[in-house]
């Protein structure tokens, strides 16, 4: 149900996008500090520390009013390790989100070298463990949000820094058919540098 609402809103901001008024493409490299990496299984929370990541994403905007800008965007979190594994013991487990998401910045003047604004961003964010980390479980993604601020200079080039949240889950299944899950999550603050064309 989650993808299908996802799948319908990404359509209709992606066919906002081109029918209406300028596009914006803003093109972003982040480098992500070290997260907090959540597992829960039942009752049992376990909390980790994962390494420092880089995330390109691009972003398909339009100007909606007075340059506020509304789109949808992708990002490719590169795979990164756990580096407190206390929940993988004896192995070095790697993991990355790719999240697709809704995308709206609010400038807070409308004139100038310099503008600051604030971001946000809420979608759906896929998930993925290699095999120290998912132990051959099935791996699925969940709720994604971003907000941060930064300063568009020139109209052109791009600093940001956001917190974001994301979760997942991996589900194992039996040999007599008896399904469990842990219940994933990570938490960090990103910076971003970007180019608008």
């Amino acid at each position: 149900m989650k993808k299908t609402v996802l799948l319908v809103t990404i359509i209709l901001m992606a066919f906002c996008v081109w029918a209406e008024g300028r596009t914006i493409t803003q093109i972003n490299l982040g480098l992500d500090t070290p997260g907090i990496h959540t597992t829960s299984e039942g009752d049992h929370d376990v909390t980790s520390t994962s390494a420092l990541g880089i995330s390109p994403s691009i972003e398909l905007m339009y100007t909606v009013h007075e340059g506020y800008l509304m789109g949808i965007g992708y990002e490719y979190q590169i795979d990164r390790e756990i580096d407190d594994n206390t929940n993988f013991p004896g192995s070095s487990p790697r993991f990355r989100f790719t999240p697709v998401y809704v995308t709206a910045k609010i400038p807070l003047r409308s004139k100038g070298e310099f503008i600051p604004e604030i971001n946000g961003h809420v979608g759906y964010s896929f998930f993925h463990g290699d095999s120290d980390y998912d132990g051959g479980g099935n791996t699925k993604g969940g709720f994604y949000f971003a907000i941060g601020g930064g300063v568009a200079i020139q109209e052109m080039f791009i600093v940001s820094a956001m917190f974001r949240s994301q979760s997942g889950e991996v589900e194992w299944t039996n040999e007599k058919g008896k399904k469990s899950e842990m219940s994933v999550s990570q938490t960090q603050a990103t910076i971003q540098f970007g180019i608008r064309l």
